[in-house]
């Protein structure tokens, strides 16, 4: 219990907050796998869409880490 507190509280979460990101990240990742599974089989089916879901993660986690290092910058 005590690594998840640490966790949330190094990343400035609530557990609601944690869950909703987390679930958001999973959703992206799996229609993101699904399209390139299908790209897989029927190459000419979403060709840049597995690329794209994964540009959406990487943002979504950049953002958050931006916003944690100024928040913490602001705090001390």
């Amino acid at each position: 219990m005590k690594n998840i507190s640490n966790h949330l509280k190094t990343n400035n979460l609530t557990y609601t907050e944690h869950f909703l990101v987390a679930m958001k990240i999973s959703f992206l990742l799996f229609i993101g796998s699904m399209a390139s599974a299908t790209h897989a089989v029927l190459p000419w089916f979403f060709k840049n869409t597995a690329t794209n879901y994964a540009i959406k993660v990487a943002a979504i986690r950049l953002k958050r880490r931006n916003n944690a290092k100024l928040r913490n910058k602001s705090q001390k």
